[in-house]
């Protein structure tokens, strides 16, 4: 009880616009769901938490336990290090996303530099791992950001994927990019697309992770699409990697709650 009462405090305050950050706690630990927004305190890795939640503009909710955003589950980019990589999880943690949470997936948004020849989860073979190197803000607008992100959605669209776990180094930047683009999809409003995104600075602190700094250079890449809401022109932007109108209803169906 007490992360979570510590987390209720944090992400109150980080919603108010101040930069607190959390320290971590001594085992795993998840909201329960319903809890907007449902963190996940791991004692090895940062910046944890489902993106569901959020209510989409139609009404619906987008739904919990099946889709997580994180910080990095290994160090492997560290080439002073002894043999170039640490692999910190433990048993404890590792049981705990892949049975309690479920993950079956692992989407590592990091450079393959960074993950020096993983070719297997860090949370271990039972678990799906794929790595696609992506991008963030305006360099999702370059040929390099499109492409890869023509290729993480395509893993959003197999629903044998889920529940899904997708990070990059910090989960700030790159994996930010990608969540406000999933659940802008879902329909989430501005407003709430602004606060998922913001919710980074509980663990980063940065005083430069800001609307006006950052976040605004990826909101510049849909307006080269119509549409009258955001919402609208992010499904624009989807859709000029390829996709179809039945590709985002597919995933809008595996993602959203029905009968709200």
């Amino acid at each position: 009880m007490l992360a979570r009462a510590v987390l209720i405090t944090v992400c109150s305050v980080v919603l108010g616009g101040c930069t607190t950050r959390v320290v971590g706690v001594r085992r795993p630990y998840a909201d329960p769901v319903g809890t907007v927004p449902r963190m996940v305190f791991l004692p090895e890795v940062a910046n944890f938490r489902d993106i569901g939640g959020w209510r989409g503009q139609d009404g619906r909710t987008v739904r919990q336990g099946r889709i997580y955003r994180s910080g990095c589950l290994n160090e492997r980019w560290r080439w002073y290090r002894p043999f170039g990589m640490r692999d910190f999880l433990s048993d404890e943690t590792r049981r705990f996303l892949v049975e309690e949470l479920g993950i079956r997936t692992e989407i590592d948004l990091r450079k393959p530099s960074n993950c020096r020849g993983m070719e297997v989860s860090a949370l271990g073979p039972s678990v799906k791992f794929v790595n696609i190197s992506s991008k963030a803000y305006d360099d999702m607008a370059s040929p390099e950001g499109r492409d890869a992100f023509r290729r993480v959605f395509r893993e959003f669209l197999r629903p044998e994927s889920y529940p899904i776990l997708f990070h990059c180094v910090g989960g700030n930047d790159r994996t930010g990019a990608v969540a406000f683009i999933l659940n802008g999809l879902l329909g989430v409003s501005e407003s709430d697309l602004r606060k998922e995104w913001e919710l980074s600075r509980v663990w980063n602190g940065r005083d430069d992770f800001t609307y006006e700094k950052r976040l605004s250079r990826l909101v510049s890449v849909f307006d080269a699409y119509e549409g009258r809401t955001l919402n609208e022109r992010i499904r624009g932007y989807v859709m000029s990697l390829g996709f179809a109108t039945e590709d985002v209803e597919r995933f809008r169906g595996l993602m959203l709650e029905t009968g709200n």
